[in-house]
């Protein structure tokens, strides 16, 4: 009869399996469970939140005025980048220079309800623990 020269270390293996197969399921489930509001997203031809049409025009808007040249300056003025809310501007401004304005407004949805949905899971597992 054959014995492992360290038991120990098979334990180990088995140990680093079992986790990595739970990652992955835990992986597929959240897909499984945010591909439905994704496919919304994607899929409606016109899907509007109540105020993603605001913040793109707000990022149009710091488009243009962030130009050596713009017709808009007459009326808008911007006074400072540090507030809470431009950064997602920001975003949108950055995403309208590759991308159309709808395409950027669906982008940052995506990336707004992933990020939501990720972080109620960090915070689970933050207060939770592993389990």
């Amino acid at each position: 009869m054959l014995e492992c020269e360290n038991p120990g270390r098979n334990h180990h293996l088995l140990a680093g399996r079992i986790a990595e197969r739970r990652l992955v399921f835990r992986l597929l489930l959240f897909a499984l469970l945010v591909t439905p509001v994704l496919a919304a997203v994607w899929y409606v031809p016109w899907f509007v939140t109540i105020d993603g049409p605001a913040h793109t025009y707000n990022a149009y808007i710091l488009k243009e005025l962030l130009k050596p040249v713009s017709h808009l300056a007459q009326f808008y003025g911007v006074r400072s980048l540090l507030l809470p809310n431009v950064a997602g501007h920001l975003v949108l401004l950055g995403l309208m220079s590759i991308v159309s304005a709808q395409m950027a407004d669906r982008i940052m949805m995506v990336l707004t309800f992933v990020g939501f949905a990720s972080s109620v899971i960090w915070l689970r597992r933050k207060v939770r623990g592993e389990q």
